[in-house]
C-alpha cells in the first residue's frame, strides 16, 4: 500500500499570508486540526490548532495575523508513492501527528496517526507488532 492510499482525511491548504482567523475557519468547516501552508502547491509550513492558540492568541496576535507568524516551517513530508509502512515509521520515529504527502513538489494529501488506526493494512499491523515485540 502506498502512502497516498492510507490518507483518509481532507487536505486543507492555505497560503502563508492567509490570516489566523481564515485558518481557524477552514479547520472548523472541514473538521480538521491542521492546515498545510503552501506556496505554489509546495508545502512550506504546517499550522495546527495548538499553533493558533499557543503561538498566536497566547502571544497577543490578532486574527488578522498571517499564518507565517505561527506556522512550523519546512514540515517533514513523505512521497505519495512511498510505502505506507514507511510513512507510519516516520510518524512514529519523529513523534509527528501529521505528515504531508507530496507528489513531486506538490502536496496532495495529509496523513495522521488516525489514518492508521482505522482498519490498518496488514503490513502495518505486522509492523506495529514487530516494533512492540522489539521493545
Amino acid at each position: 500500500m502506498r502512502a497516498i492510499d492510507a490518507a483518509r482525511g481532507p487536505l486543507v491548504v492555505a497560503g502563508p499570508d492567509a490570516s489566523l482567523q481564515h485558518a481557524a475557519r477552514l479547520m472548523d468547516v472541514h473538521h480538521v486540526d491542521a492546515v498545510v501552508v503552501t506556496e505554489g502547491g509546495a508545502p512550506t509550513g504546517l499550522v495546527t490548532e495548538r499553533d493558533l492558540v499557543v503561538r498566536g492568541l497566547a502571544r497577543g496576535l490578532s486574527g488578522d495575523a498571517p499564518l507565517r507568524a505561527v506556522m512550523t516551517l519546512a514540515p517533514v513530508t513523505v512521497d505519495a508513492v512511498a510505502d505506507a509502512a514507511e510513512a507510519f515509521r516516520l510518524l512514529r520515529e519523529r513523534a509527528l501527528h501529521r505528515l504531508p504527502v507530496v507528489a513531486g513538489d506538490k502536496v496532495v494529501a495529509i496523513l495522521t496517526l488516525d489514518d492508521f488506526a482505522v482498519e490498518p493494512p496488514a503490513e502495518l499491523t505486522r509492523l506495529v507488532h514487530t516494533t512492540a515485540d522489539q521493545n
